[in-house]
């Protein structure tokens, strides 16, 4: 235990181990606002709680389902026409197909705002989840039948049938695939 300065040894100690001019410095070091009574109507975010759909903690959105949910559900009523052969049962896995492709736009808009490299310049942690929710797009897509490869591996005719993939992903990107 280290010895407390030459100032307070005169002082009384209270039962807390607190020197009664330590609690004094220490609260005039405080702000105003902790001598405030919070409660019902105290005005702060302490008592009051968030106000909801409010987004502080919200950075890039790349993980946040709830946010993307308005989003993924457009994204899924464009790959629902794209998808060949499709049926009722595809469903779940449209959805996770639009909310990883969500993931992949937002994360990449984010990042070309804010640069693939902090201000420490090492690279964001959102690229690893970007690569991440990539290779989970790739990987429903092909389940569904979109790439050439994966229809001919479901035994779809691949002369009536086109890259509905890659000219999903060229008019979304206004003609680069």
């Amino acid at each position: 235990m280290s010895r407390k300065p030459q100032a307070y040894e005169a002082e009384d100690t209270g039962a807390d181990g607190m020197v009664a001019s330590d609690v004094e410095v220490r609260a005039s070091r405080v702000p105003a606002i902790e001598a405030r009574e919070h409660g019902p109507a105290c005005p702060c975010t302490r008592c009051q709680g968030f106000e909801k759909g409010n987004g502080h903690a919200l950075i890039h959105g790349a993980r946040s389902v709830v946010a993307l949910e308005p989003r993924a559900a457009e994204i899924a009523d464009e790959v629902r026409g794209l998808v060949p052969a499709s049926s009722p049962s595809d469903e779940p896995s449209i959805r996770l197909l639009a909310l990883a492709l969500a993931q992949v736009e937002a994360a990449t808009v984010w990042l070309a705002e804010n640069g693939i490299v902090d201000e420490t310049g090492n690279a964001r942690n959102l690229l690893k989840h970007l690569g991440t929710m990539m290779n989970t797009a790739a990987r429903i897509a092909a389940n569904l039948g979109m790439t050439p490869t994966s229809r001919a591996a479901l035994g779809l005719d691949v002369a009536r049938t086109h890259d509905v993939l890659g000219e999903y992903l060229q008019a979304r990107n206004g003609g680069d695939a």
